[in-house]
């Protein structure tokens, strides 16, 4: 049996009250058989889904641990701000066969719960501590012989078994992660802001060590080529990379992810710290990555990056889902920039692309309001996308009603589910009207700080939505 929220036992807990509340024997009979069938039901649980449970998740675990501790094998309390610490680390040794674990945004959980898991949890396959107070201490009682304080204890350590372990936003650092690679042979899913690092630190105990990693991930601090370089030969299936600038990259510093022995990447993301360095040119950095994965990229995530040419983008990326562009120094010009002659033309210009999620940020100037974004032709590229579900657009005054209506010659968006816009000031909402009201899936549209999006359009939309009786499937925020 498997259930994905706390239901049985609300009702179970519920039942228990009103039961206990009335003095007729009949009905508190069968409130009583009902609690019987409901704990039977329960004792065979697999799975258990209590994420954002406030009220109730100390009594559902206790529960669960009384009756279902030994069929139970994933356990969902993330976001579980009333779990008492009291209760998980009583209850937790009756789950001994699990094989997933979230405690993730859970204030409470620090290494004293991870410690508890370390020794008890010896089948434990994923662990989800991100967003918790989770450090190196509670991290190496989960595959090290030690207790939280460090003191050898061979009752700790059991988790060697981990394929999965996400640590975002926790304080765990490089160390500890390098030692979780060099122990846990399985682990295949890393969540780290600077795995990259931690490889290359287990390199030094192993240097014959090959990885298993499927994601790569660099926080960019202390990096250089050589590390970068030596992370990516040894994680030889990696396929999602996120690379963050540092000091000395320059146009070499990517050259190993287009060796032939490196894995096909489905998604990349390339990061500037914030103007700290050089802003990698997209032309010198990664022009050969996406020549030698492009058939394979389906998300690409590019901020503050220079040089950005989307039209080598689309047409070396053709199967790309997923495309975040974010803050972008510069965009290549376009090889032909006549906006006359792209009009009544942009299908046969703009050949149909794959994305289905297209964010798109710029900075404003606040001097002359002015903002990096893509070209008019960019955009018809970009927007020439009929399997489009999610478009985000902020700060572009590229983005016109020429553009739109050019864009609505080929295809209405069929697909599309979420559209926000925010602060272009150059659409209006005459031009999307027919992405607004058309036959689509459309349920989120937010339309913020456009001069030429006016309260009494806003007002008219929702009208013309009550009249087709969609006013509580599309949510509208406007301002």
């Amino acid at each position: 049996m498997r259930t994905s929220k706390k239901d049985a036992y609300l009702l179970l807990n519920l039942l228990r009250t009103v039961a206990n509340l009335f003095n007729n024997n009949s009905f508190t009979y069968f409130c009583h058989v009902v609690v019987d069938v409901l704990i039977i039901s329960i004792s065979s649980l697999s799975e258990l889904d209590l994420s954002r449970e406030n009220s109730e998740s100390a009594f559902a675990v206790q529960l669960a641990g009384e009756r279902c501790g030994q069929t139970l094998r994933r356990l969902n309390l993330s976001w579980c701000p009333k779990l008492p610490r009291s209760v998980f680390l009583q209850t937790f040794p009756a789950f001994r066969n699990l094989r997933s674990l979230s405690l993730s945004h859970v204030d409470a959980v620090g290494d004293e719960y991870l410690a508890v898991v370390g020794v008890y949890a010896e089948k434990l396959e994923e662990l989800d501590v991100s967003f918790t107070g989770a450090s190196d201490a509670g991290v190496l009682c989960l595959f090290s012989p030690q207790d939280e304080m460090g003191n050898d204890n061979d009752r700790f350590g059991k988790c060697l078994l981990l394929r999965s372990l996400n640590l975002e936003h926790t304080h765990v650092s490089e160390a500890a992660v390098s030692a979780a690679l060099l122990s846990l042979e399985k682990l295949s899913h890393l969540v780290h802001p600077d795995s990259v690092c931690a490889v290359h630190s287990a390199l030094f105990e192993n240097p014959e060590r090959r990885f298993a990693l499927t994601s790569l991930s660099s926080a960019g601090a202390a990096v250089e080529d050589f590390v970068l370089h030596s992370a990516i030969r040894a994680c030889d299936r990696a396929t999602r990379i996120s690379i963050n600038t540092y000091e000395l990259m320059g146009p070499a510093s990517l050259l190993p992810l287009t060796e032939a022995a490196a894995s096909d990447l489905t998604h990349l993301e390339v990061t500037n710290l914030a103007g700290t360095y050089n802003k990698p040119s997209m032309q010198m950095c990664l022009g050969p990555v996406l020549t030698r994965h492009g058939q394979t990229l389906l998300s690409l995530s590019l901020v503050e990056v220079a040089d950005v040419n989307l039209a080598r983008t689309l047409t070396s990326c053709p199967n790309l889902r997923t495309l975040h562009l974010g803050y972008n120094v510069s965009y290549a010009s376009s090889s032909s920039s006549s906006s006359s002659a792209t009009r009544g033309k942009s299908q046969n210009r703009y050949p149909t692309n794959c994305l289905r999620v297209l964010e798109v940020l710029a900075f404003k100037d606040d001097e002359d309001g002015s903002a990096l974004c893509p070209s008019k032709q960019d955009f018809l590229r970009l927007l020439a996308a009929p399997r489009l579900e999610k478009l985000l657009l902020t700060s572009c005054p590229n983005l016109c009603d020429e553009v739109v209506e050019e864009t609505l010659r080929a295809h209405t968006f069929p697909r599309i589910a979420s559209l926000e816009i925010h602060g272009c000031n150059n659409v209006s909402l005459d031009s999307l009207a027919p992405v607004l009201l058309g036959d689509n899936p459309l349920s989120d549209v937010k339309l913020m700080d456009c001069k030429e999006i006016h309260r009494k359009d806003i007002d008219s939309y929702r009208k013309r939505l009550k009249k087709a009786r969609l006013d509580k499937a599309v949510a509208v925020e406007w301002a």
